[in-house]
């Protein structure tokens, strides 16, 4: 994701947000002065409206309810499928596939990178 923008959720930002130092950062929080470093927005919207005036891609890197939030807004979808039955509490978000179209898939070993299209 060099050179994109990058929305967040708080505790996704602490978990991934150092991994990412070749992007712009905008952390989505109730809390802005909690985050350090990093532009803030308090709500998706915000974070959407600021992450297109740098002029780069947008992409959403999660909690699940920042996903569920910035998927009306999305045009394109980059999703791992990961082969077997995982444990965990948090999920993206349900889908009407008829809304998109696969346009690459790339399997790999054990899992799958799928790019998908809103349909116009």
């Amino acid at each position: 994701m060099r050179g994109a923008t990058v929305i967040f959720g708080r505790r996704s930002h602490e978990i991934f947000g150092p991994d990412l130092t070749e992007s712009t950062q905008v952390v989505v929080t109730r809390s802005p002065e909690s985050v350090t470093g990093q532009l803030t927005a308090t709500s998706v919207e915000e974070a959407h409206e600021l992450a297109l005036s740098r002029g780069a891609p947008v992409f959403c890197a999660g909690g699940a309810a920042i996903y569920e939030a910035c998927l009306p807004l999305a045009t394109e979808m980059h999703l791992s499928f990961i082969e077997g039955e995982h444990d965990g509490d948090v999920f993206f978000p349900e889908f009407d596939e008829a809304d998109w179209v696969a346009a690459r898939r790339e399997p790999r070993d054990g899992w799958e990178l799928v790019l998908y299209r809103r349909k116009v």
